[in-house]
């Protein structure tokens, strides 16, 4: 009988140590997970935070310049820093075809809040007069370029001449001693009749020159 309460109170012990051996075990599992949960809510908490300060840095710095005139998308528009005169023509969709260019100077600086308006072509004494004022010798009274005395600057003004092709008109002048007539710009590589059609217009020549290539005739 008495090895039996015996007996009893060892199951009774061992039981006791196991129960409290799960508890403990239990209990600290449960802090580990509390601390993993908190940690990975920091960090969230912490990569959010960071996204929203660099998002707001990006969006600190706005400047806003108004384009109008001879463009062909006038309007409002924005920059993350103050663009050049020619970062905010292109985003306004270029200069149109009756837009004076040499009026402008593509290289400046434009401040936030600064309006700017494109001006057409001035025609006639009025335009030979400003661009006299300017040292521009190259324009007939008609306000036309001449391709005699035209620099490239001036000729990359005309509609779908750029840099490169009014280098070849140059070269051509060159090499021939000058244009004695408009149509001859077909000969410039690059100018096909479509292109020419939009420029002979605004262009002209002088008195043809001597050097003339052989075998031409008036």
């Amino acid at each position: 009988m008495k090895d039996n309460k015996n007996k009893l109170k060892m199951v009774l012990l061992i039981g006791a140590f196991f129960l409290c051996g799960i508890l403990y075990f239990s209990l600290n599992a449960g802090s580990k997970k509390e601390a993993v949960v908190t940690e990975s809510f920091a960090d969230q908490s912490g990569e959010t935070k960071g996204k929203k300060e660099t998002s707001d840095s990006k969006t600190e710095a706005v400047v806003y310049i108004y384009i109008c005139g001879e463009v062909k998308n006038p309007g409002v528009y924005t920059f993350a820093e103050e663009p050049h005169f020619i970062d905010v023509v292109q985003k306004a969709g270029g200069f149109t075809k009756k837009a004076d260019k040499l009026s402008v100077n593509l290289a400046e600086v434009v401040k936030d809040g600064t309006q700017l308006t494109i001006e057409k072509k001035r025609k006639g004494k009025a335009a030979q007069e400003e661009q006299s004022s300017h040292g521009m010798s190259s324009a007939d009274e008609a306000g036309k370029i001449n391709l005699n005395t035209a620099s490239l600057e001036e000729l990359d003004t005309l509609p779908g001449i750029g840099p490169a092709i009014a280098q070849r008109i140059l070269d051509y002048r060159e090499e021939y001693g000058g244009f004695t007539r408009v149509e001859e710009l077909k000969e410039v590589k690059g100018i096909g009749d479509a292109l020419f059609a939009q420029i002979q217009e605004d262009v002209t020549v002088d008195e043809p020159s001597e050097s003339k290539r052989d075998g031409y005739v008036q």
